[in-house]
């Protein structure tokens, strides 16, 4: 496997390369190249194409785009992920064009890039040409045309289909409403408004919203919907009719999701609140989202870090410790019984938690607090 690597910064370039040599450590076939800008990777390029390329977008004299929108037309097998500190809908539009396979923005998890790694090995194996066509998109329901896999991966675009699913995890509904219209024109442009393309087209896009956590498999309405959108696709006559379906799909959806973001909205808040007024009882994780909320552990974990930028553990100690230092300004009470009062069951441990948030034990700002 080769990999070509492209990044202005110098730390940013290194760390990446790492991690790509950890993910496939014992594979003695793989040849890393490094770049610090687009110009420099496009002239090595004649000797060393790529089977995967990494790049930065904002660089110097050459953009990261600029270097995917060249490979594109050049060497088209190149597998193109772009990795930016930004996640900017302009930038994501722009590589639908260019057929980048994923859009990362930094930090950049070790498990995203291994991810990459491991969908190639597994497609070069399986597929004897070596060229690698991920495929992220559910199949249609099966009450619509049956098709194979690889005729589903042409109907939407890749990209499309990853920007589809980072912008409802980042519930971002105007950008959502983008990508899906700019994945519209993409499929019309390439099939046209047939009747079966169509149809698959908006079972695909149906599966692919219901296989995220937006809900709406729970919705009733939907259902009926979504069944009412694929018998009008039977009709489609022009291009004018396939883009007043795909409208009206854009209409419903944007009202559904907005609904399911105002009761997430709601439900954080309850969370938030829960935490808040039991923070001194021995909460966890699992037992509150099954035994109280009646959702999964890694959904309550999501609504809470979007509602406060900290991870569930993080914000219960956040709490925790801020109660503490009020409780101390008490001076009847022992350090074991403020940390009882606040969770803690070791008084150890609590001291050792509160010194390392505070920077002080809790006896000495307790004595700094009354001077």
């Amino acid at each position: 496997m080769k990999i070509m690597v492209v990044d202005d910064e110098y730390y940013a370039r290194e760390a990446l390369v790492n991690v790509i040599e950890r993910s496939l450590s014992g594979q003695t076939d793989t040849f890393i190249q490094a770049f610090d800008s687009a110009q420099k990777a496009i002239e090595a390029m004649p000797g060393f194409v790529p089977d995967i390329l990494f790049t930065d977008i904002r660089m110097d004299e050459m953009t990261g785009l600029e270097l995917c929108e060249f490979v594109h037309h050049n060497f088209s097998s190149v597998t193109l992920v772009i990795i930016s500190g930004y996640a900017d809908f302009g930038y994501a539009q722009k590589a639908i064009r260019f057929n980048v396979s994923r859009y990362l923005t930094k930090p950049v998890s070790e498990s995203d890039i291994q991810e990459i790694l491991q969908q190639f090995v597994f497609k070069s194996r399986t597929n004897p040409s070596g060229s690698f066509h991920p495929n992220d998109i559910p199949a249609p329901d099966s009450s619509s045309t049956p098709v194979s896999s690889d005729e589903i991966t042409n109907i939407i675009n890749v990209s499309s289909c990853r920007l589809i699913r980072h912008y409802m995890t980042e519930r971002n509904l105007f950008s959502l409403m983008e990508i899906l219209r700019e994945s519209f024109d993409i499929f019309l442009a390439d099939y046209g408004c047939g009747k079966a393309m169509s149809k698959k087209y908006f079972s695909s896009i149906f599966g692919l919203l219901q296989s995220h956590e937006t809900k709406l498999e729970q919705n009733e309405e939907f259902a009926f919907f979504k069944k009412d959108v694929l018998e009008k696709s039977n009709q489609i006559s022009d291009t004018a009719s396939a883009y007043e379906l795909m409208n009206e799909v854009l209409r419903y959806l944007e009202v559904a999701l907005t609904d399911n973001i105002k009761q997430e909205a709601s439900l954080a808040e309850k969370i938030i609140a829960y935490i808040e007024n039991h923070y001194f009882e021995d909460l966890n994780m699992n037992d509150i989202a099954k035994n109280v909320f009646f959702i999964s552990p890694n959904y309550l974990s999501k609504l809470v870090n979007d509602a406060t930028g900290l991870r569930f553990s993080k914000y219960l100690l956040k709490i925790r410790m801020e109660n503490a230092r009020k409780i101390l300004a008490r001076e009847d009470l022992s350090i074991s019984e403020v940390a009882q009062l606040t969770g803690y069951n070791s008084e150890s441990h609590f001291i050792q938690l509160f010194k390392k948030y505070y920077g002080k034990t809790p006896k000495h700002y307790r004595s700094a607090l009354l001077k």
